[in-house]
C-alpha cells in the first residue's frame, strides 16, 4: 500500500515510465509497474539495456501514433501504438491499484 509510484492517470504513467528510460534508470522505471511484476520488469528492462534495444523501444513509446481505451471494468487500460502504416505495433496495458489510485503498467 505504499506504492507511491504511477500516475493519476495511464497517459501520465507511461511519461513517468519513458522519462526514467530516458534517463537510463531502469530500477525506477521497473517500480511503474504492478508490484507483482516489477522483479520480471526490471529483469527485462536489464536484459533490453544491455542489449541497446531500450532506443528502440523508447522511439515506439516516443514516436508512434497511438489510440486508448478503457476497458468495461473501469480498472484497465490500454494504449495502442502504430507506425506511419496504421499498423499496430505495441500495445501498453495499466491497471489501477485501487488501494493508492495510481496506474501500473501490467503488460507490455
Amino acid at each position: 500500500a505504499n506504492d507511491i509510484y504511477g500516475g493519476d492517470t495511464p497517459e501520465e504513467t507511461l511519461e513517468l515510465f519513458i522519462q526514467a528510460l530516458e534517463s537510463g534508470d531502469v530500477e525506477l522505471a521497473s517500480k511503474y509497474f504492478v508490484v507483482e511484476k516489477q522483479e520480471e520488469g526490471l529483469y527485462d528492462l536489464e536484459i533490453a539495456s544491455k542489449e541497446n534495444n531500450l532506443a528502440k523501444y523508447l522511439d515506439i513509446l516516443n514516436n508512434s501514433g497511438r489510440s486508448a481505451s478503457k476497458y468495461d471494468d473501469e480498472i484497465r487500460y490500454e494504449i495502442d501504438f502504430f507506425d506511419e502504416n496504421k499498423q499496430q505495433i505495441h500495445i501498453e496495458i495499466f491497471t489501477l491499484n485501487t488501494l493508492t489510485d495510481k496506474w501500473k503498467i501490467s503488460e507490455i
